[in-house]
């Protein structure tokens, strides 16, 4: 009994060892089996990176210079006023007797040496007298030495008429136009009246300075 229970394990120990055999050269299991085999399948899983939150950079704001700004340069006006050009007319015709003088000259009415701050310009009594340029009559008076007199103001220069016939044509104030009629020739000026009828005009500059009519007057009529 003995025996055969000895030959039995030893036939069946064969056969496992032959089968064995036979297993290894069929290729035996692979490894890939078996982790099949003994692990549990996993879904592969799509991992996403966590998405940080995003700040939004902003620069800061620049400032530019005031002068770079254009809500701040200043822009020239066109209606911005320019300086007038001063180009006066002869206020009458006629030939000039007494000329302009900064030295002092003598005076045969007065009987003193002085200057003579205008021209004379010999007309007919009453001959129209008009305003050598527009403007603003400024002073409308009889003057004890110089008669009946008119200034009139254009806004820089000045002109002046003297030995005039009346001063009820224009008054303080009133604006005249160039070649306007403001009065007439007269001979009744206590200074002039003995050099017969004329009209005595001067010119005076922005800076109050009496100068020579016929240096204007002449540079006005070859423009």
């Amino acid at each position: 009994m003995k025996k055969s229970s000895t030959f039995i394990y030893s036939v069946i120990a064969l056969s496992a060892v032959i089968a064995y055999v036979g297993f290894l050269f069929r290729g035996g299991v692979s490894e890939t089996d078996v982790i099949e085999e003994t692990l549990p399948h996993i879904e592969e899983e799509i991992i996403e990176e966590p998405t940080l939150p995003t700040e939004e950079v902003t620069e800061p704001p620049v400032t530019l210079p005031a002068s770079s700004v254009s809500d701040n340069v200043p822009i020239e006006e066109e209606t911005e006023a320019k300086e007038k050009t001063f180009s006066p007319q002869y206020p009458v015709d006629g030939d000039i007797t007494r000329f302009f003088s900064s030295k002092l000259i003598y005076n045969e009415i007065s009987g003193d040496w002085r200057s003579h701050p205008g021209i004379d310009i010999e007309a007919d009594k009453t001959t129209r007298v008009l305003a050598a340029e527009e403007g603003t009559v400024t002073i409308c008076r009889e003057d004890a030495l110089y008669g009946k007199m008119i200034e009139i103001d254009h806004g820089g220069y000045k002109t002046v008429y003297k030995n005039l016939s009346t001063t009820a044509i224009v008054s303080e104030g009133d604006y005249v136009s160039k070649g306007q009629v403001i009065s007439g020739v007269g001979d009744e000026s206590a200074f002039e009246g003995a050099y017969g009828a004329h009209l005595h005009f001067e010119i005076i500059d922005p800076d109050g300075q009496y100068v020579d009519p016929l240096t204007i007057l002449d540079k006005s009529a070859e423009e």
